[in-house]
C-alpha cells in the first residue's frame, strides 16, 4: 500500500490470487478506510461500511446504482481511478476517515489540512482566480487546457480534455 495523505493505494502484485473487488471488500469496514474505490469495467465502485455505489458518467451526470449518499464527489473519485481508456491498474484506492492522515514512506503528512486525495470538501475545494481568461474553470484539471489555449499551444494527445 502507498499513501498520499488521505488516500492510500493498494496495488495487486502479479502473483495475487484475489481480484480487486475482493481486496476492496476486505479493506471496506476497517478503521483505516472510510471509502474504498475500484474500477469494474466501465463502472467505478465505491464501498463504505458494507454498502456499495456503482457509477459511470452519462449525459453530463452520473448513471448510478446503489446508495448515492455513499459518495459526495463521484467525479473526483473516478479521476483517482484513472482514465477509462487506460489499462487495468490493479489498484484499489482507500480513503482514510476524516481526521486521519496516512504518512508516506518518509513519514511526511499534511495533518491539519491540505490533504491530497481527499473527497472531503474542506480538503479538496480550492479557490481559483483567473485574470484575462474568458472562462470559469470548475476544477483544477481545467487550468492546464485553459493556459495552453490562451498561449496558443495545442493540447497534448495524452491530455484528458473532459
Amino acid at each position: 500500500m502507498t499513501a498520499s495523505n488521505r488516500a492510500g493505494m493498494v496495488y495487486r502484485l502479479p502473483e495475487c490470487r484475489e481480484d480487486t473487488a475482493e481486496l476492496a471488500r476486505r479493506l471496506d469496514g476497517t478503521a483505516a478506510a472510510e471509502v474504498v474505490l475500484y474500477r469494474e469495467g466501465a463502472e467505478a465502485v465505491a464501498r463504505r461500511h458494507g454498502e456499495e455505489l456503482r457509477f459511470a458518467p452519462a449525459d453530463g451526470d452520473w448513471l448510478t446504482s446503489g446508495d448515492r449518499s455513499l459518495l459526495d464527489q463521484p467525479g473526483r473519485a473516478r479521476t483517482g481511478l484513472g482514465r477509462p481508456r487506460q489499462p487495468e491498474r490493479r489498484r484499489a484506492p482507500g480513503l482514510a476517515p476524516l481526521g486521519v492522515e496516512l504518512t508516506d514512506l518518509a513519514g511526511r503528512s499534511h495533518l491539519g489540512g491540505g490533504s491530497h486525495g481527499s473527497l472531503e470538501a474542506g480538503d479538496s475545494t480550492v479557490p481559483i482566480l483567473t485574470v484575462g481568461l474568458d472562462a470559469e474553470p470548475r476544477r483544477i484539471v481545467d487550468l492546464a487546457p485553459l493556459a495552453l489555449e490562451h498561449f496558443g499551444v495545442k493540447l497534448p494527445a495524452y491530455a484528458d480534455a473532459a
